[in-house]
């Protein structure tokens, strides 16, 4: 859904809807703590995906589950830290947005 003319993007294609609703406007993305259930993509400036990548959300696992697929898109780059993991059946990709 492209948002409507008077609205403020200007590029609606610089910015990505996934799958909780959140817009990301190519800052840094940090996920940590959730469980992937469903087919994602992301994309932002860098990515930083693992048990412990910021301070500001409670530490834990990353896990890929439920035969989900998910796309990370970094700009610049991707850190996968300790505590990320992917079930049997379930697949992710790292597609360069540049």
């Amino acid at each position: 859904i492209l948002p409507p003319s008077n609205d403020c993007v200007t590029f609606p294609g610089r910015y990505t809807v996934y799958g909780n609703g959140k817009i990301n406007d190519f800052n840094d993305l940090y996920i940590q703590n959730e469980t992937i259930t469903t087919n994602q993509n992301y994309a932002a400036r860098n990515i930083y995906v693992g048990h412990f990548v910021t301070n500001s959300m409670s530490p834990g696992d990353v896990v890929i589950t439920n035969n989900s697929h998910v796309t990370f898109s970094p700009e610049n780059f991707i850190l996968f830290d300790t505590g990320f993991k992917i079930t049997l059946g379930s697949s992710m990709e790292v597609i360069p947005d540049n």
